[in-house]
């Protein structure tokens, strides 16, 4: 486990990380990290070696762009994903759905932007119990495949700009 949040940490996070094989926790919320390009992005491969790792805790950083494809490649026994209050942009990648294990996605606070049809519906996780998409930019219909999360407890998608139907299903 290793807890470096609310600190005053700048630069890129490490890739000698993902080194740490029995990795299970890694918290770094409430920090200066940046990721601004791809290089910088290099870390999330490097956690790929961690299959333990089941909290992820990037909350409150700098962390800019577009959320790389190789996240799709941490653990299956990922449980949490917290990438709220950063720049993210962009769409989320469909191969999130790959993270079966999560229990909770938190990507609030970003700007994240286009409909969350399709990744949405990639989900595989039957155990998620939180899913904050909240102060982004999402647009169109919230998909009838919400529905297919029956574990949902708590569902944070307001200040986005969703339109159409509220699904029946919900």
């Amino acid at each position: 486990m290793i807890d470096l949040s609310l600190n005053n940490f700048s630069g890129k996070i490490p890739t000698s990380l993902g080194k740490l094989s029995n990795l299970t926790i890694l918290n770094l919320q409430h920090n200066q990290l940046v990721a601004k390009d791809n290089h910088d992005w290099e870390f999330l491969n490097a956690l790929s070696n961690c299959r333990s790792l089941n909290y992820l805790a990037l909350a409150h950083n700098e962390l800019q762009g577009p959320l790389p494809m190789s996240i799709s490649n941490l653990s299956t026994s990922l449980q949490y994903l917290l990438l709220s209050a950063n720049s993210l942009s962009g769409q989320i990648p469909r191969g999130i759905g790959n993270l079966s294990g999560l229990i909770s996605l938190d990507l609030h606070e970003n700007y994240f932007n286009g409909t969350i049809k399709g990744w949405i519906g990639s989900l595989k996780s039957l155990q998620l119990q939180v899913l904050s998409l909240k102060s982004n930019s999402f647009t169109g219909p919230i998909p009838s495949s919400i529905s297919n999360l029956t574990q949902l407890t708590h569902l944070y998608l307001n200040d986005n700009k969703f339109e159409g139907p509220i699904p029946v299903s919900l």
